[in-house]
């Protein structure tokens, strides 16, 4: 049973990632858990898919199953306080664990909810989305949407353990799982091209029988989030993709045909900052086309169009990596090296929003 320990700073002990490959590993862990009581933080999908699977590790201990609806639309304070307020009437103390049991939804809402009762229950992770498994559930950054802002309140808070058990991932619709497969290809460019290269010749459909792909990336991630727990610095490179992304994703989110899902936010965004990178951090220009290509397999509608881009850049203006006024990027350099706090003046972002979105209306 393979594991990765990272030791963090005094805000926790440590946090663990553990790769759980076979469902009676997974049993056998939960039933060593040494806690009082659990509470299971899911939505109705994975109560449904994949609570199921993972009941009997909870057997003959006291264990509180808190359902919310899917998706990141629901992250939102209303919810935040309905997790919160059935802790107290279950009357959490900290010798109970919180389980979040889901995506990347489920760990950020669920984590900050964890810090924020009896100011810091702990927790663990227990990702069924490949988003997840590869990056939203490690690193302790925990938030909700506000104000119709990505993730703009929020806090670290870093789970005990991660635990990544990819028979999960065949319960996810092929949608989920490509725009999943987008973080493990931006998690391969941060690592370099022989990482690239495995992760951009093989596709999501391929990713059950390749869990490696997956293992490799979380560890990346949790080496990165160990310089910097955090994001003052180096941890901003696994931002790369994410400035237009989130920015679109929260467009997305007032769009009648939206919202789009994380991924495919991010896809669209990758494309753009491999535009910037080639002209402002010397990607290579054929490098960052072909890459370009790659992510577009992954972008999904609605498509904003140039009369959108006032309302993306308006969005892009509270990202946390902004500083005076200026908006910042991580930008690659080449697989495997990255730049950080890559400030791009407002007009230039839109002449690549422009090629971008016209490429993609007009193949």
């Amino acid at each position: 049973m393979p594991t990765f320990v990272m030791r963090m700073n005094h805000m926790q002990p440590k946090s663990i990632l553990l790769i759980l490959n076979t469902l009676s590993e997974l049993e056998e862990h939960l039933n060593s858990l040494t806690n009082e009581r659990f509470f299971v933080l899911c939505d109705s999908n994975t109560w449904r898919e994949c609570f199921p699977r993972i009941a009997s590790g909870f057997s003959n201990r006291q264990c509180h199953i808190h359902i919310i609806p899917p998706g990141e639309i629901h992250k939102q304070a209303d919810t935040l306080w309905d997790i919160l307020r059935n802790m107290a009437l279950e009357g959490l103390q900290k010798s109970d664990l919180v389980v979040n049991l889901g995506g990347g939804t489920i760990s950020d809402i669920g984590g900050l909810a964890s810090a924020l009762y009896q100011r810091g229950l702990p927790y663990i992770n227990l990702p069924t989305t490949l988003l997840a498994m590869a990056d939203a559930a490690h690193g302790g950054k925990t938030a909700i949407d506000f104000m119709g802002i990505k993730n703009l309140v929020g806090t670290f808070w870093f789970p005990q353990q991660t635990i990544i058990f990819p028979e999960f991932l065949r319960t996810l619709p092929q949608r989920e799982l490509k725009a999943g497969y987008v973080e493990v290809l931006k998690q391969a460019l941060l690592a370099g091209k022989r990482a690239w290269a495995q992760a951009s010749t093989i596709g999501p459909e391929q990713i059950t029988q390749n869990p490696q792909i997956i293992c490799r990336a979380a560890e990346l991630k949790m080496k990165i989030v160990k310089q910097d727990p955090t994001d003052r610095g180096i941890r901003q490179i696994l931002n790369l993709g994410h400035t237009l992304g989130h920015a679109i994703e929260a467009w997305s989110l007032t769009h009648p045909l939206g919202p789009m899902l994380h991924g495919e936010a991010v896809a669209l965004g990758m494309m753009a900052e491999l535009r910037l990178s080639a002209l402002y951090a010397g990607l290579d220009e054929d490098f960052a086309q072909q890459a370009s290509r790659v992510f577009s397999r992954f972008i999904h509608s609605p498509f904003p169009t140039i009369s959108d881009i006032d309302q993306i850049q308006n969005f892009m203006r509270y990202d946390k990596k902004n500083r005076n006024a200026s908006i910042r990027f991580s930008l690659l350099a080449k697989p495997g090296k990255a730049y950080i706090g890559v400030s791009i003046a407002e007009k230039k972002i839109r002449n690549v929003l422009e090629e971008i979105l016209s490429g993609i209306h007009n193949p």
